[in-house]
C-alpha cells in the first residue's frame, strides 16, 4: 500500500462548498478537514464494535481470572505440547 493513498471522489458542487465552508470555519484546508471528518466517523463507526461491555460481576470474574490463572487442564497441556513442538 502506497504511504499516503489517494482517494477520489466525485461529490455534487453543494456538498462541495458546504465541506469548503466548513473547513474555512475551523481555520482547515478542505483535505484537512475531509481527512478529519472521515476518521472521526470511522472511528465512530468502528471502535464501538471493538468494544465488551461486561457487568460489573463478570468484570470481576475476568480480573480474578487475569490475577489468579486457573493451572491447565488436560486439553491446555496438549495444546501447549503441540506448539512447543511446532516450534522445535
Amino acid at each position: 500500500m502506497p504511504k499516503h493513498p489517494l482517494l477520489r471522489l466525485k461529490i455534487p458542487p453543494d456538498l462541495h462548498t458546504l465541506l469548503t465552508r466548513a473547513a474555512a470555519r475551523k481555520g482547515q484546508t478542505l483535505e484537512e478537514f475531509v481527512i478529519e471528518s472521515l476518521k472521526l466517523a470511522s472511528e465512530t463507526e468502528v471502535i464501538p464494535g471493538d468494544v465488551i461491555h461486561l457487568s460489573k460481576a463478570a468484570q470481576e470474574a475476568f480480573a480474578q481470572a487475569m490475577l489468579n490463572p486457573p493451572s491447565p487442564n488436560a486439553a491446555m497441556k496438549r495444546a501447549l505440547a503441540r506448539h512447543k513442538k511446532l516450534l522445535e
